[in-house]
């Protein structure tokens, strides 16, 4: 060591150990340099802490330390709790190059084979999201030394898996490079693979439809079709709650396979719709592929190209029955929309409500409003449907704030406050006034006792007019202030 080094080891420990486990939890967990060869000053002070002997201190070691040599001790010893600790280490390993590690592979092989009588060791690796991508992609790939694991060993490893966030890692693509980018997603590829070779057993279809709604996918195989997910129907059993007024459907409810299904279908859809508009034109007997579609598609997938022209408004569905019988296209999308509900129910509207893109403009969102409130059923009025409409309007303004500024009631970018609003809404009808005062000045021409009279008239009939649309928009801005709380 260096004199800077022997000087930050003396200032360390002159504060010990009253201060030792609060300094190691506030060290970088991960260190890039760990080998038993390099004693920085952080290890050498860690060094000195174990020499202490003190079980507090051991176990914020065994958590927290980078030094190897250390860390192998801890996890060798009779403590369950030392062992726990050091599985839960940044640096637990094993490493793809050095020898120099916490655990080797075969380590790690013996944390398999024991998961029955030491589960909680098992589930503390595999949760670990700093355990090596590459080691995890050997194992779920079962390439040796772990080719003895069974599809019952393999389905609790994935089960475990899904619960640690590795498997949404994205990797830094600042710096391209081929080989890196393949090794770091390996681990992701072996388990979209499971989808067309797991057994078709309803357990792995529950653990695979937890995976996929966490599992970062860079692409998809070929082999990842549709075909594959018709090929997941294990249980028929789908339990559908219906109007007896009507005879719709209210609610729906699938066992894990349905689920999966939905969720495997939504992917690809997201990946390629091109390839798969063709395929709706005649709607699958699978709701659980309808409805993923209905979550994925364009507006004009579902009701014609109309609906993508400027100005274009949707039928409402608060008007009375026979309004638009003289529009034809709306009576074109008022059968689509009855045809699609006669199908799926509420659960249309759901899914056409997690559609993105009906939310881009102010139409889209009217008319997921009129569905909201108007076309979905609600016999008990447990007002679900419109629930998740206001819940999934209030994440879109969050999230994507530019799909509704087109909408002059709405408050969603960080230019204009409320306050600001109004002042612009204000600011607007002063200049409308303005506008009409100069064209009935314009108009009038010479005056003329009669013609003044009429001028003032009209002048009054502006200020009154000016008066109602200020109260509007100030009751407008009370109601917004009210929401918002």
């Amino acid at each position: 060591m260096d004199h800077k080094q022997k000087l930050e080891v003396y200032r360390q420990l002159s504060q010990m150990p009253d201060h030792a486990i609060e300094w190691l939890a506030a060290q970088e967990r991960k260190w890039d340099s760990v080998s038993r060869y390099t004693r920085g000053s952080r290890q050498v002070i860690e060094y000195l802490l174990y020499r202490r002997d003190c079980p507090r201190i051991n176990l914020a070691l065994a958590e927290y330390a980078t030094y190897i040599p250390i860390l192998r001790r801890l996890f060798h010893s009779s403590s369950k709790a030392l062992r726990l600790a050091v599985l839960s280490n940044a640096n637990v390993g094993p490493g793809v190059f050095s020898k120099d590690t916490v655990l080797y592979k075969k380590d790690v092989v013996s944390l398999i084979e024991n998961s029955p009588e030491e589960r909680d060791l098992f589930d503390c690796y595999f949760c670990n999201d700093n355990i090596p991508r590459e080691l995890v992609a050997d194992i779920v790939e079962r390439n040796e030394p772990f080719g003895f694991i069974d599809d019952e060993k393999l389905l609790l490893i994935v089960a475990t898996l899904a619960d640690n966030p590795i498997i949404s890692h994205i990797r830094d693509e600042t710096r391209l490079d081929g080989y890196a980018e393949y090794s770091y997603y390996r681990l992701n590829m072996a388990l979209l693979d499971l989808y067309i070779n797991a057994p078709r057993d309803i357990r792995w279809a529950g653990i695979l439809a937890d995976i996929l709604q966490k599992l970062h996918i860079p692409f998809l195989r070929k082999e990842f079709s549709i075909d594959q997910v018709s090929s997941w129907v294990i249980e028929s059993n789908i339990e559908e709650k219906k109007s007896e007024e009507t005879g719709n459907i209210l609610n729906r409810f699938g066992s894990s396979d349905y689920y999966l299904r939905h969720q495997m279908a939504g992917v690809i859809f997201e990946d390629n719709p091109w390839s798969y508009r063709k395929y709706f034109e005649t709607l699958p007997d699978d709701s659980a592929i309808r409805t993923a579609y209905y979550i994925c598609c364009k507006p004009s997938d579902l009701f014609g190209a109309r609906v993508e022209s400027d100005g274009f408004q949707y039928p409402s569905f608060s008007m009375e029955e026979g309004f638009y019988d003289e529009d034809e296209d709306a009576k074109e999308i008022i059968n689509k929309v009855n045809e699609y509900f006669s199908l799926d129910g509420n659960e249309f509207i759901d899914c056409l409500i997690r559609n993105k893109a009906f939310w881009r403009n102010q139409a889209g969102r009217d008319f997921l409003n009129s569905l909201a409130w108007k076309k979905a059923e609600d016999p008990s009025s447990y007002m679900d449907i419109p629930n998740n409409y206001r819940m999934i309007e209030k994440g879109m303004m969050k999230l994507h704030p530019e799909y509704f500024e087109d909408d002059p009631f709405e408050n969603v970018t960080e230019e204009k406050s409320d306050r600001r609003l109004v002042e612009d809404l204000v600011s607007e009808v002063k200049d409308l006034r303005q506008e009409i005062t100069d064209a009935v000045k314009g108009s009038v021409g010479e005056r003329t006792p009669q013609k003044s009279s009429e001028l003032q008239w009209i002048f009054r009939q502006v200020e009154i007019l000016q008066g109602r649309v200020l109260f509007l928009i100030l009751l407008v801005a009370l109601l917004i202030g009210a929401f918002a709380l």
